[in-house]
């Protein structure tokens, strides 16, 4: 391990210790700098620390040990939130991976949850997690606990071409603050530095008419530079809302990966409501 890897891993424990102080909510897809800048359109793309979360399918064709913090904000003088997340990725000391996750979210909701995922398979992955989630949301004085459980398939085919299929959130119905959801994703590689990636998402505890949103997301990669530059689109179908999102990431020669972006809602005029979100990554 890099002398570079070992100060992040010692930063990422000490941001993770003083988390324990803040609480929260936000949706899966915006909780990272790449997966907030594509729209949250990230599913069917292969990565580490992004995909622990959203698709732990994800975590395999990169193989390696990963560490990762995410902060995501928004305006708490009015509705907004606070989120932080930690993540640890071990895709090298065996034919599978696994990653363990902690994240910690504030708002009027409160919600913590720590989860333990797995995944295997060569050109088509498969992967679980199982989550022990502790909240409670804004009209509730009282705490609720259960443990719910994530499940993702991704598979590649020439070309450049990915499919991913998730369920989220599975068995959270009995909670007042999570709703189970299922999830169709496509990523493709345009060239050798553009991808295009979109997800349709079907939210199981609502009506068709109102539970179905969509995400799509562009990423460009110039050759040699390290830069990608990215931009993303997301439709809320309960609140048919729409939200416009943009961010830049960079690599490093020795693995440290830093990225930002930020979310606007269309009708967002005074811009109160843009979310920001920060992610540090470090190839230990």
């Amino acid at each position: 391990m890099s002398k570079q890897s070992k100060l992040f891993l010692y930063g990422l424990l000490a941001l993770a210790i003083p988390s324990l102080a803040a609480a929260g909510q936000s949706y899966a897809e915006q909780f990272n700098a790449r997966s907030l800048a594509l729209g949250g359109a990230i599913r069917a793309i292969p990565a580490s620390v992004m995909a622990a979360r959203v698709n732990p399918a994800a975590l395999c064709p990169i193989r390696g040990f990963f560490g990762g913090v995410s902060y995501e904000g928004q305006d708490r003088s009015g509705d907004g939130f606070d989120a932080l997340q930690v993540t640890l990725v071990d895709n090298q000391t065996s034919a599978f991976a696994g990653a363990i996750q902690y994240s910690r979210r504030a708002s009027a909701d409160q919600i913590e949850d720590i989860s333990v995922s797995l995944a295997g398979g060569k050109t088509n992955f498969f992967g679980a997690s199982l989550r022990y989630i502790h909240g409670r949301d804004a009209s509730s004085a009282s705490w609720e606990s259960a443990v719910v459980g994530d499940i993702g398939i991704l598979a590649e085919r020439p070309g450049g071409l990915r499919f991913a299929v998730t369920g989220q959130d599975l068995f959270a119905s009995k909670l007042d603050f999570l709703e189970p959801r299922a999830a169709l994703g496509v990523s493709y590689n345009l060239s050798s530095v553009w991808m295009l990636s979109a997800d349709f998402v079907r939210n199981l505890d609502r009506a068709i008419e109102d539970g179905q949103d969509l995400h799509i997301g562009l990423e460009w990669s110039p050759r040699g530079s390290g830069f990608a530059f990215r931009a993303g689109y997301m439709y809320e179908g309960l609140s048919e809302e729409r939200f416009y999102s943009a961010g830049i990431g960079w690599t490093n020669a020795d693995g440290l990966v830093f990225g930002y972006a930020f979310q606007v809602p269309e009708d967002d005029r005074d811009r109160e409501k843009i979310i920001h979100a920060f992610s540090v990554q470090a190839a230990l």
